[in-house]
């Protein structure tokens, strides 16, 4: 049996095989600013937020990309990649 090794060099290549692989698809909640449409991040990570809360566990990343993605979507905020630098900055 082929013992799976698991470090972060392991994972970093995985995923960027995956990323080369699917790298021209795009995703729904992409497609859908992109198209000036609301997305499902209410669905998403607003789920996970929600959830949070009910169990009193602290999701501060997820409630900073539910709210960017918010502000995208009207027109407060500017779809930028410096919108990453940002979430970086978020407290965990």
């Amino acid at each position: 049996m082929e013992h799976l090794i698991c470090d972060a060099q392991n994972i970093f290549d995985e995923i960027t095989i995956i990323g080369f692989k699917y790298r021209k698809i795009k995703s729904s909640s992409l497609q859908s600013i992109e198209r000036g449409r609301r997305t499902e991040i209410d669905f998403l990570n607003g789920y996970i937020c929600d959830r949070g809360r009910d169990f009193n566990v602290s999701t501060p990343l997820n409630d900073a990309v539910r709210a960017m993605v918010l502000e995208i979507e009207e027109g407060k905020r500017k779809f930028s990649l410096d919108n990453i630098n940002e979430l970086l900055l978020v407290k965990r």
